[in-house]
């Protein structure tokens, strides 16, 4: 019989409030618990006698405890039985309160909020606290749309260089430098049983550069960077002259403050610092050993050895290795950045700008009618004091443009016909020209030969076709030239009384 690598710990498992009975607990074959930056934790129990564990099913509550030390607390999410030639076996997956937020998908506009903000707001849905161990810049408006709520908040921490994760019932934000406890040692050879370290000098960043612009007022910005985050934590390892440092550039990104822009860079730097070095191993089982606290490890070469901060962890007692802990330092998989533009139906819900900037306020009807708030509208010849100033008014349907995939970062088109009644003079001719105010004035180009009207709409015209011109007045007509001389000149001039 082989020996087992590390003593095996006590563990208890209480289900649905109470602990397992001691034909349930001799059962119990081996346990796992995932544990992963940006990730629900699961904690998986396999049990060779399905007869002890008839009780079970899918909702029940599920907590554990090593040596006295709560390390899990969810509910059952799968059950399955496998029968075979080796025998019958049950398997059971719970997942921690962070699988809710996966499930669940909501339809919200958020304004002046961080993800910090988003994180508390979802932890107390929760009934839970949060914590975010980074400052968290805020952004002018969010908006959730196809996203679950988990997803949200990942994809705006993440823009951070942050990662949700449960920890001792509070939900935490936390970067690549991890939650800044005393390290763990890890000695090869000692307490730390196998393990692959790794230094790549040409996944070094030694700085970086954002350029962006404010969505609203498309206002430029630059900001530069020079240090990750795990420089605070860890001496980082050194990547040496050969290939050259090499600084990362970030164009044309969308941010409304400093902050928001610098973040992004910041979360860019860490993940080059978490892919230069990064360690894996088989340890002696150890709870404190979870996502965010750092590990010292020693007896491998001097170029390799030092502080990493791990990001996932796998913890199995079974009785064949007792206790033991395997963990990872690899930067967490991102989900894709939407960065691909999209366009969408909006529909103008305010025309008064506040700020007088000719922006239209508007929804989307098809993400369920969020408010995706102001937005500056293109219009011919746009620039200081000129332009064709012809915007949108409240009611209109207008096609806006989100060029980063963003619904709550984008610019108005224009309007669209389609489903509205064209403007007296353009139904008639709708291929010509017609310019129409909501006051009921009118500009119409679209006449045969060349032919140019002006009206009002107390009927007053101007109209100038190729055979005659004429003007007719619905009011008074004053014709006046101060100072001036007015000269009329004709074959022929007739006066006549009407």
């Amino acid at each position: 019989m082989t020996a087992a690598l590390t003593p095996r710990p006590r563990l208890l498992v209480l289900i649905d409030g109470t602990e397992i009975t001691p034909a349930l607990a001799a059962a119990l074959s081996e346990t796992v618990l995932r544990q992963g930056l940006g990730a629900s934790a699961a904690l998986e129990l396999t049990f060779a006698d399905p007869l002890a564990a008839d009780g079970l099913k899918p909702g029940l509550s599920v907590a554990a405890l090593i040596d006295g030390r709560a390390v899990f607390s969810g509910r059952i999410t799968q059950l399955r039985e496998d029968s075979g030639s080796a025998g019958r076996t049950v398997h059971l997956v719970a997942r921690d309160a962070m699988i809710r937020l996966a499930r669940r998908q909501t339809l919200r506009a958020l304004a002046d909020v961080s993800a910090g903000d988003v994180a508390a707001l979802l932890a107390a849905d929760l009934g839970l606290d949060s914590l975010s161990l980074e400052p968290t810049p805020k952004r002018t408006l969010v908006l959730q749309h196809e996203q679950t709520d988990l997803d949200f908040l990942a994809d705006l921490a993440g823009q951070a260089g942050l990662f949700p994760i449960l920890r001792d019932g509070r939900l935490m934000l936390m970067s690549l430098a991890g939650d800044g406890d005393e390290p763990i040692p890890l000695v090869l050879g000692r307490n730390l049983h196998a393990c692959e370290v790794a230094l790549a000098a040409d996944r070094w960043l030694d700085g970086g550069t954002i350029h962006s612009r404010d969505p609203v007022s498309l206002k430029p910005r630059a900001s530069s960077l020079t240090l990750a985050r795990q420089d605070r934590v860890v001496d980082m390892h050194d990547p040496g002259a050969d290939p050259p440092s090499g600084q990362r550039m970030l164009l044309n990104r969308l941010a409304a403050t400093d902050a928001e822009a610098e973040a992004m860079a910041q979360a860019t730097l860490d993940r080059a610092a978490a892919d230069t070095a990064v360690a894996e191993g088989l340890a002696e089982g150890n709870a404190d050993l979870q996502p965010g606290r750092t590990v010292m490890v020693d007896g491998v070469l001097p170029a390799l050895a030092g502080g990493y901060v791990v990001t996932r962890t796998l913890h199995r007692l079974s009785a064949s290795e007792g206790y033991v802990t395997e963990f990872s330092t690899e930067a967490p998989r991102l989900r894709p950045a939407p960065r691909t533009p999209m366009v969408a139906l909006g529909r103008v819900s305010d025309d008064a700008d506040p700020d007088g900037l000719g922006r239209c306020r508007i929804v989307l009807p098809d993400f369920g009618d969020l408010d995706a708030g102001w937005m500056a509208s293109i219009a011919a010849g746009a620039g200081r004091r000129r332009g064709v100033v012809a915007l949108p008014l409240k009611g209109d349907d207008v096609l806006v443009l989100f060029p980063e995939g963003d619904p709550a970062r984008g610019f108005v088109l224009g309007g669209l016909f389609g489903a509205q009644t064209l403007p007296s003079g353009a139904a008639r001719s709708p291929h010509g020209i017609v310019l129409r105010s909501q006051g009921g004035q009118i500009l119409d180009l679209g006449g045969g030969g060349g032919a140019l009207k002006i009206a009002t709409s107390g009927g007053s015209l101007l109209e100038m076709g190729p055979d005659e011109v004429r003007l007719a007045a619905a009011a008074d007509l004053l014709i006046e030239a101060p100072k001036r001389t007015i000269t009329i000149r004709a074959g022929a001039i007739r006066f006549e009384r009407g």
